[in-house]
Order: structure tokens, then C-alpha cells, then sequence
């Protein structure tokens, strides 16, 4: 199983928009990034020693590795995996048919988040987690306790409004509003808690501009401001301005995967009565006064 549930929409537009090269400078020094989409019946890649990412587009623990690799301004190579027709060779190579998949030199390294570390063992340069041994505990710590509320926002479906678990993702998320406790997670500059969460975060706000939800356009500003100033501040950093594609496409491929299950997920926000509004904001709250005293 991919880490990633969705798959590439079969449309040749999103197709050439995959084939491009973007060339930008961070931190002084060149990050040259090729995106290419592969299909079955396509060549393997020549090993000439680049770094190669494999990839779905849009998918969010890809978009992790990617920002992670340009905020480190090392040189790389992103494919564009076609899931519903994967050349045979990615088979052979990646058994378990896993993206992000890293190829560096034939050395094969999978998980966005062991990946993320990898190359920051291996290009030293530009660290992504602190030097110090007890921050970066820390900040592994955060990244772990942030990854549920990644796969509660990627088990929620939308149509004309989100559904699914919302007092489940309402509680994640004031996880993720407790632990915010410095401009980002990682104190005053992003790191591998911030890289985690961002995309997934970043999701929910494309779903924001074609659907009118409650719990998007109210609960959430009301309840998590420090995680909307947090979203504003890592939207405008130069890795995400850098990698991220445009909104508008994003929004495209999102609205293609519109469920149509609203009408039979009783744990809808948008059709809760005042009474279990009231209950989801107590449990809100008494959720934070438990963790507060532990």
C-alpha cells in the first residue's frame, strides 16, 4: 500500500503540466528540480548519480520529501509515477509500490519521514533538524505526535461540505494548536515537524475554497489560531512558495476526488444541532485541560 490512497487523475492536461524543469536559488545555491511523468512502457531512469524522487503528484508525503530536498538546496529529480499504469521496472525496483521513494546512487529509501532524515544525514550542509541532540529529539517527538492528525485529514471525504470524523479531526487538531507553543514547531524557523504537517494542512485549505463548511470557514479560525498564523507564516516561506503547485491546479485535481458520502456519514459537522455543537466544543476543551495536566 502506497502512503498516499489517491492516484494521479487520467487527464492530459494534469500529464503536461508534469513535464517541466523549475530552476530557483535557496539558500545561495542552485536547486534545480525536473518533473517528469512516467507511465508503464516508459525506460528507467539513467543512474548518473542525480537523486531521484518517485512520486504521485499532489500527493502530500511526496510534497514532504520535495520541500524537504529544495530546503536543502541540493540537486534532484522528481518522477511522477502513473499508479493506474506503473512501468514494470518500478515494480521490480519497489516491490511494495511505495511512494516517495528515494533512489540515491541505486541506495533505496522509503517513508517521507526516514527519507526526509536520510538526506539530512547525507547532505549536512543545510540541516534540517537541529544539531543538538535534545532539540532534535524534540522535534522528532513532534513530528510523531503530529502524524494522526495527518491521516485524520486524509481519511476525511468532501463534496459540498467535509465529512467524516470531525470530532476526531476537531481533537487532532487541538493537538496540533497545543503543541504550537513558538512561531513554528521546531521554534523560530521551520523544521521536521513543520515539513509533516504542512501539506496536509495546506490540503484543507485548497477544500476550503470550493466548499462551504462550517467547520472550515468558523470552528476552525475560531479554535486554532496559532495553527492559522502558523499555515500563513509556512505558506510565504521560500521552500514552500518554491515547490508548491499552483493553486489553481491543486484545486482542480482536489475537486475531481469529491466524495458524495455527506448523506450517510453521520458524524457531519455542517448537520449538527446547537446541543452537539456544545458537545464538540467541551470535548475540545476538556481534551486540552487532560493533556494540560499530564
Amino acid at each position: 500500500m502506497t502512503e498516499c490512497s489517491e492516484s494521479i487523475p487520467d487527464r492530459n492536461n494534469f500529464r503536461i503540466l508534469c513535464l517541466s524543469s523549475i530552476s530557483i536559488t535557496i539558500a545561495n545555491k542552485p536547486a534545480k528540480i525536473v518533473r517528469k511523468f512516467l507511465r508503464k512502457g516508459d525506460p528507467e531512469p539513467s543512474k548518473d548519480g542525480i537523486i531521484r524522487i518517485y512520486a504521485k503528484r499532489f500527493c502530500p508525503y511526496c510534497d514532504r520529501v520535495i520541500i524537504a530536498a529544495y530546503k536543502k538546496g541540493i540537486q534532484f529529480e522528481v518522477f511522477h509515477i502513473d499508479f493506474q499504469n506503473k512501468p514494470e521496472w518500478f515494480i521490480l525496483k519497489n516491490p511494495e509500490e511505495s511512494v516517495p521513494l528515494l533512489d540515491h546512487n541505486g541506495k533505496l529509501v522509503i517513508d517521507s519521514r526516514v527519507i526526509i532524515e536520510y538526506l539530512d544525514e547525507t547532505f549536512p550542509e543545510t540541516s534540517i533538524l537541529s544539531k543538538d541532540s535534545y532539540l532534535r529529539a524534540k522535534q522528532r517527538y513532534y513530528a510523531l505526535k503530529l502524524e494522526p492528525i495527518c491521516e485524520t485529514i486524509k481519511q476525511m471525504t468532501y463534496s459540498t461540505k467535509l465529512t467524516g470524523n470531525i470530532t476526531v479531526l476537531a481533537l487532532e487538531l487541538a493537538t496540533a494548536e497545543q503543541l504550537l507553543q513558538s512561531p513554528f514547531y521546531s521554534g523560530e524557523v521551520p523544521s521536521l515537524p513543520d515539513i509533516i504537517l504542512f501539506p496536509f494542512i495546506h490540503r484543507l485549505h485548497i477544500i476550503r475554497q470550493f466548499i462551504r463548511d462550517n467547520f472550515l470557514d468558523h470552528y476552525f479560525p475560531n479554535n486554532y489560531p496559532k495553527l492559522v498564523k502558523w499555515f500563513i507564516a509556512m505558506r510565504n516561506m521560500p521552500e514552500i512558495r518554491a515547490v508548491q503547485e499552483p493553486e489553481h491546479h491543486l484545486r482542480a485535481y482536489l475537486i475531481s476526488k469529491t466524495t458524495d458520502f455527506n448523506t450517510k456519514v453521520g458524524s457531519d459537522l455542517n448537520s449538527l444541532t446547537p446541543v452537539s455543537w456544545k458537545l464538540l466544543n467541551d470535548s475540545v476543551v476538556q481534551y486540552r485541560l487532560n493533556n494540560a495536566q499530564n
